[in-house]
């Protein structure tokens, strides 16, 4: 079925997961340009089995749900790793510029 049908599996899990459809999510990724909303670079990340760069990540809250918008694979890392907390993001930005 997977491999018959990918569209439909794909927009059945943006719907189980994000509450959103495919459709949704390639009006998003139209409105960024197919790059990612943070770094406004495309996915590079590629699928060890299809051999084949993944699709942009969907970023939502993870209290709220609400979707923000895609981002790739190291922009969502980060996102993870400081726990959604912009006031980390901003001191790392500060420190980056005060050391380079």
């Amino acid at each position: 079925y997977r491999k018959d049908f990918p569209d439909r599996v794909r927009d059945s899990k943006l719907r189980a997961q994000y509450g959103i459809s495919l459709n949704d999510y390639n009006r998003m990724l139209r409105a960024q340009n197919g790059v990612c909303a943070i770094c406004r670079c495309p996915e590079t990340v590629v699928h060890p089995a299809s051999k084949r760069v993944k699709p942009l990540t969907v970023d939502h809250d993870h209290v709220t749900r609400k979707v923000r918008g895609l981002v790739c694979h190291a922009c969502n890392s980060i996102l993870g790793y400081v726990h959604d907390n912009p006031l980390v993001l901003r001191a790392a930005a500060d420190y980056l510029e005060k050391h380079l």
